[in-house]
């Protein structure tokens, strides 16, 4: 599967699909850290939103009642899965801007941790992530 540059839902959806069968324990962990929340990814043009349950999350057509938001760009995500720029700092530069409660947003960092650390463990990451990075700079 290629992905279009403006199509970061599909990356999305396929990463989630894979970290599901891949390491179903990180996947579990990510529903549960996040559950019963609707989180609201706004990248570049695209808005992805997630609703997760304990056992799934859910790409939703259009946000509901989204308890965060996240917006950022396709490169800001390349720069931080190839370690040009921690999340922290993607953060604290506005690189990645993040609304909603404190704890909703701690909540939402540590998801991202878990997500992050079981790609790593997923062997279909890599070929995934370079079909993402190929939409990315074409």
């Amino acid at each position: 599967m290629n992905f279009s540059p403006a199509d970061t839902r599909t990356f999305i959806e396929t990463s989630l699909r894979t970290l599901r069968r891949e390491f179903p324990a990180a996947y579990d962990l990510l529903c549960a850290q996040l559950t019963p929340l609707e989180i609201h990814l706004l990248i570049e043009d695209e808005s992805i939103p997630l609703r997760f349950r304990f056992d799934q999350a859910i790409i939703l057509l259009a946000p509901e009642q989204p308890d965060a938001e996240l917006r950022t760009t396709r490169q800001t995500i390349l720069d931080v899965i190839d370690a040009r720029l921690t999340l922290d700092e993607a953060i604290l530069t506005d690189a990645i801007r993040l609304q909603g409660e404190v704890e909703v947003l701690q909540r939402f960092h540590d998801a991202l941790i878990t997500y992050v650390s079981g790609a790593v463990r997923c062997p279909s990451f890599p070929e995934l992530l370079t079909r993402f990075r190929e939409a990315v700079t074409s």
